[in-house]
């Protein structure tokens, strides 16, 4: 499921930076700027575009900051588009950054549900919710600190769908599968 999942974003990001006319693609090479879908270590589209939004060559040249802007923006799911400020997007990159996060949420909790099912429920049965703390951290945060829940738990997808509904700066929250023996011990800790 993983390299599913990073495949397909791959081949969306190399087909998006590609549409750019060669005009624009010598600009923004110009400026350090490359589609690095086939770089190494390349995870997701969002992340690439969110180190391209830093750049403050891109943030003068207004027409292609907004290409990238509307192109971070067609990679939010439409269903939190209505709570998205364009203008801190432009502005704040840890705005961003809960962005970026959600959606790393999300794709974890699909690595993870993928091995469950490849497991049959037999090893990555659990997924341990983990913020990262710092002084930024939203309360609503600490609550999960550490949080196991089983992969099919209703209580999960509620909690998750409701702390990912609308932002909130300084969240650093993203999930880790473990199998039943981590959840077995880390549980009588």
């Amino acid at each position: 499921m993983k390299k599913k999942l990073i495949e397909t974003s791959r081949k969306s990001y190399k087909l998006w930076f590609n549409s750019m006319s060669d005009q624009e693609r010598e600009e923004l090479s110009a400026i350090g700027i490359q589609c690095r879908a086939d770089a190494q270590f390349f995870k997701q589209e969002i992340l690439d575009i969110h180190s391209h939004l830093n750049n403050l060559k891109l943030k003068e040249n207004r027409l292609l900051f907004n290409k990238f802007i509307n192109r971070f923006l067609a990679l939010i799911p439409k269903n939190i588009h209505s709570y998205i400020d364009r203008e801190s997007l432009e502005a704040d990159s840890d705005y961003r950054a809960w962005l970026i996060n959600r959606q790393m949420f999300v794709f974890n909790y699909l690595i993870a549900k993928s091995n469950f099912d490849l497991s049959k429920g037999e090893n990555y049965s659990h997924i341990l919710w983990s913020p990262v703390i710092d002084s930024a951290t939203p309360q609503q945060c600490y609550d999960f600190n550490n949080k196991i829940f089983k992969i099919t738990d209703i209580e999960f997808q509620r909690s998750a769908t409701e702390h990912w509904s609308k932002p909130k700066k300084g969240c650093k929250c993203s999930l880790i599968s473990i199998n039943n023996r981590q959840a077995e011990k880390y549980i009588s800790l």
